[in-house]
């Protein structure tokens, strides 16, 4: 019997891009601040998140308080859409109940899994998380995502950044 290896392809950069390309260097090209690289052989294509995905739930204290909040959470999206049991890491937070309502929450995350020439294949990649109060004033503090460009240089080595999940919580009275 001869073991098959999956190959794990990593991305950083939107789910919405598709198609490996150089960056534009166009004089309307985004600042390269904006630009986030990511590794995209021919052939691939990312996952996609499914239409209605869960998402996670604003801890009750935090939302008392009216704290708000991010979490930078890296995973890797199998072959079946799912979430890699224990490939989970919080990269960033600013809270532990901010990041421990994303690790409650993730293994209900369902994707339409990358693929590399037809074939289904493993993805890394990077999701933030934003908590937000309705009223609050963390969305205007944020910068905006980067833009994704495509390349197909093996050493790129970022994850796919998957657009940004914003958990939007109503103040208590």
């Amino acid at each position: 019997m001869s073991l098959r290896t999956v190959p794990l392809v990593i991305f950083a950069g939107l789910v919405a891009c598709a198609k490996p390309k150089a960056p534009d260097a166009s004089p309307t090209a985004a600042p390269i601040s904006q630009i986030a690289l990511f590794y995209s052989p021919e052939g691939a294509q990312p996952a996609q998140p499914l239409r209605f995905n869960g998402s996670p739930r604003y801890p009750d204290a935090l939302r008392r308080a009216r704290v708000e909040g991010a979490v930078v959470a890296h995973y890797i999206i199998d072959t079946t859409g799912t979430v890699l049991p224990g490939s989970l890491k919080i990269v960033k937070t600013s809270d532990t109940l901010f990041a421990n309502a994303v690790r409650d929450a993730v293994d209900g995350f369902r994707f339409a899994p990358a693929t590399l020439n037809g074939r289904k294949i493993r993805q890394l990649v990077e999701h933030p998380v934003y908590f937000d109060m309705v009223d609050g004033a963390a969305k205007q503090a944020r910068p905006p995502q980067p833009r994704a460009v495509a390349t197909t240089d093996p050493t790129v080595r970022a994850p796919m950044l998957l657009g940004a999940m914003v958990v939007t919580a109503v103040p208590s009275r």
